[in-house]
């Protein structure tokens, strides 16, 4: 008998259509939940004036989902004025079961397909087992999920839920009764080791061309001038700067270029970027960005406007008096316009223009647009108010165009909070990026790994590589869980052929809830989305890496069952546990952690969790 997802296994297909059915309930229900929060109802496609709490993307959103075709019903949600906190929490109560249930749908569903046999022969069978066992986990819990959601069949129509049920249950008994009962990864799993070779040459010609701009090609005024007249399109601009540079002493001029420069980069940015206010969706994977390739998510409205203002602004501050200190005035402002984040709270801020500029070159204007306006929208799930996420967001943008992320992100409440238990050396090993480079079997060509953390902006583009949840267009609060955390590090595995990041895998630490020493975790390796190259030798990598790290610190380290082949190539020390526990320490906001079951959560109170599926626990004193 031969498990896939065609021959009578998992129906990936109807377990995305459920799962989507789910998504769509648990949409409705949270929006009958801020309904009965605000005592008003949810009027679909109504006037502005009916639904104030609601932004334009949320009205459009709530029409569209009262098409004929949704699988919501909107008659069952009562035009209440007033509601009981009693009702208001059994509305949360209901969307997040429902979304939790579609969440454990589509892994099933997405875990099905690794079961399907190549036709080429070319599988992994060294994660078949795995598979088989992550798979099985993974309809236990929907399982669990789909518990009590019979009683509410009234706000969604999803016909196809028992027999989803029961198409699960069938495929966990085929699996058990092909492997056993006892499909737990132990020591005793074999397996062939990963091919751990670099693999052929990776094509970057099908990538993208890169059209957007870098420090180097504003590095001169007249680099600069050029840049912002191909974006800007007005002579008017281009002739005022001109005229103001002329006038300006010798010793200005360096200020007033880098302030030309960080205008240009702003420009090609906010001109090219998604309207995560309206449209909350982006590009794929980074190179997608730097080819402009992102058209379909923009706002021409939007882009119409900011054209606009950016050349009023840069036309009125060059003709000032001191054109020099309103040009690095505006700069701020209309970034922090740009970015979503209200000018009262902008003019706080300190104006750092090298900062700026650093920042903008860094490619970290998509990202933080996503975070300011995005992230508040999806922490609502969590019931946590928009002033508590913008709150965070806000401080995170502004240690950012500030210069002082990196000391921000250590130093701020949770992160002080997840660094209490470390002696001295583990927190000095903890916080000072690493790397480790690994030869390959082509002569001259090394792989290296890298902490995020090692230059001040590579964290905002980690989270791109792999897949979209942890990335900031899809679910940006999950992004910002790794930018505001200290506890959470982020491995890149860079190969010297590619332009991006090949990979990428969290590094986490935790402590013992018993003797408070740190614990770290290693996840298993995501791949750059375009990425050819074999990803064993990467991952290898990364594991090495990781090991030096727990070594250095004086700390524990387990290992994902995702790197099981690695564990026995390597002959790693240690055995397979489902019991460990890990203490979290508070965070300012929210935590992303899939492997503790939920995906994400408000975690601004300490927690001991385990994880779903077992750990190597590695013994690092016999290494």
């Amino acid at each position: 008998m031969k498990v896939n997802a065609r021959g009578g296994g998992i129906d990936a297909q109807a377990l995305k259509a459920g799962a989507k059915a789910l998504q769509e309930a648990a949409y409705a229900q949270r929006d009958h939940a801020v309904a009965l929060e605000k005592g008003e109802a949810l009027l679909p496609g109504g006037p502005a004036d009916a639904t104030p709490h609601l932004s334009f993307s949320e009205r459009l959103l709530a029409a569209e989902r009262s098409a004929p075709d949704s699988p919501v019903d909107w008659s069952a949600l009562p035009n209440l004025r007033k509601a009981t906190p009693a009702e208001i929490d059994a509305a949360w109560s209901a969307g997040k079961s429902l979304y939790d249930a579609s969440f454990a749908l589509t892994r099933v569903a997405q875990l099905g397909v690794y079961l399907e046999p190549d036709p080429r022969g070319l599988g992994s069978p060294r994660h078949e087992l795995d598979m088989r066992n992550q798979i099985i986990a993974a309809i236990d819990e929907l399982t669990d999920r789909l518990q009590g959601l019979g009683a509410l069949g009234a706000v969604f129509d999803v016909e196809s839920l028992g027999a989803m049920r029961a198409l699960a249950d069938a495929q966990r008994k085929a699996l058990v009764d092909l492997h056993g009962s006892d499909l737990i990864l132990s020591p005793k799993f074999k397996g062939p080791p990963p091919r751990l070779e670099a693999g052929r040459a990776p094509d970057v010609r099908r990538l993208p061309e890169t059209k957007a701009l870098f420090a180097a090609d504003v590095a001169t005024f007249e680099q600069a001038l050029a840049a912002l007249d191909a974006r800007l399109g007005d002579d008017a601009v281009a002739a005022s700067l001109v005229g103001a540079r002329a006038k300006l002493p010798e010793p200005e001029r360096p200020a007033f270029d880098r302030a030309v420069a960080g205008f240009a980069l702003l420009a090609d940015a906010a001109l090219n970027a998604p309207d995560y206010a309206n449209h909350a969706k982006g590009a794929g994977d980074r190179q997608e960005y730097r080819g402009h390739r992102v058209s379909g998510f923009r706002c021409r409205i939007r882009q119409h406007a900011s054209k606009a203002t950016l050349r009023s602004v840069i036309t009125r501050a060059a003709r000032a008096k001191a054109p020099v200190a309103q040009l690095e005035k505006k700069l701020l402002l209309e970034l922090g316009r740009e970015l979503g984040v209200p000018e009262g709270e902008v003019k706080r801020w300190a104006v750092v223009p090298e900062a700026i500029v650093a920042a903008l070159a860094d490619e970290t204007f998509v990202p933080l647009r996503a975070l300011n306006e995005g992230a508040a929208g999806w922490m609502r799930r969590h019931r946590v108010p928009e002033a508590e996420t913008n709150r965070v967001v806000w401080d995170l943008t502004q240690a950012v165009v500030e210069g002082r992320f990196p000391e921000w992100r250590v130093g701020n409440a949770g992160s002080e909070a997840q660094l209490a238990h470390l002696d001295a050396r583990a927190r000095q090993a903890w916080l000072t990026p690493t790397s480790v480079h690994k030869p390959t079997d082509q002569p001259g060509l090394t792989f290296t790994t890298t902490e995020a953390t090692e230059k001040p902006h590579e964290i905002f583009w980690a989270t791109k590589v792999g897949g979209p949840s942890h990335g900031f267009d899809v679910m940006p609060h999950c992004a910002l869980a790794c930018f505001i955390n200290a506890r959470n590090q982020v491995l890149l595995a860079k190969d010297p052929r590619w332009p991006n990041f090949a990979g990428r895998a969290y590094l986490r630490l935790f402590a013992d809830p018993q003797t408070k020493a740190p614990l770290l975790f290693l996840e298993g390796m995501k791949s750059d989305f375009p990425y050819p190259g074999q990803g064993g030798l990467l991952e290898r990598a990364i594991v090495e890496h990781a090991l030096e790290k727990a070594k250095a610190m004086g700390a524990k380290l387990a290992l994902s069952p995702y790197l099981s082949g690695h564990i026995q190539d390597m002959g790693l020390p240690g055995e397979w546990r489902a019991d460990t526990r890990y203490e979290l320490a508070p965070s300012l906001l929210v935590e992303a952690a899939s492997v503790f079951g939920d995906h994400d959560w408000k975690a601004t109170e300490r927690e001991v969790r385990s994880m779903r599926n077992p750990q190597f626990l590695v013994d690092t004193n016999a290494l």
